[in-house]
């Protein structure tokens, strides 16, 4: 990494830790073209992610989806798997705080699936968090019930909640029940 990349980095971290999400931007921008210039796109698009993120922060919605959007678009050129999966998980999290259910659950789905391939699955776990939520939300009972019940598998047995625990017995019961296969 030259000087200059470091110092853009650095600076657009620095500004993004204490709130100051303008500088962020700007200095993310920067040290995207740099990355750009030299021709590492993994560092291109994890520079444009850190923008949208700063852009999502000071609510610029529109810019902040479409610099993830572009993010995403670069990893999967490169097939950056953990790059996808992050930039998926953010446009679903964007997504869902702005209403947009179905889009959000898409992304959030692709990406749990993602982080599960690559072994992230604190990661995964939220993303079928979320994904849950929004089933629930639109009513599709069913469906919420199979999400948290995925989620709950990725737990250790001897890592859940007794909540969690009492929560999976149910739905083993549940799905026998409905005669329902689950992994």
């Amino acid at each position: 990494m030259t000087e200059q990349q470091h110092d853009h980095l650095d600076a657009g971290k620095r500004a993004y830790d204490v709130g100051d999400y303008e500088t962020a931007v700007q200095a993310f921008r920067q040290a995207r073209e740099v990355w750009r210039q030299v021709g590492d796109k993994y560092a291109e698009a994890d520079a444009l992610m850190s923008e949208g993120v700063a852009h999502l922060r000071m609510k610029n919605y529109q810019d902040a989806e479409a610099a993830l959007r572009e993010a995403l678009a670069i990893f999967t050129e490169i097939g950056a798997t953990d790059g996808q999966a992050t930039a998926l998980g953010n446009l679903g999290s964007l997504l869902y705080s702005r209403g947009r259910y179905e889009d959000a659950a898409d992304y959030l789905d692709q990406a749990a699936v993602l982080f599960g391939q690559i072994g992230e699955v604190e990661r995964e776990v939220e993303s079928l968090q979320m994904l849950s939520r929004i089933l629930l939300r639109k009513r599709d009972w069913i469906n919420a019930v199979l999400v948290y019940d995925r989620l709950l598998q990725k737990i250790p047995p001897n890592e859940l909640t007794p909540p969690q625990r009492l929560l999976r017995l149910l739905n083993k019961i549940f799905f026998r029940l409905l005669g329902v296969q689950t992994s």
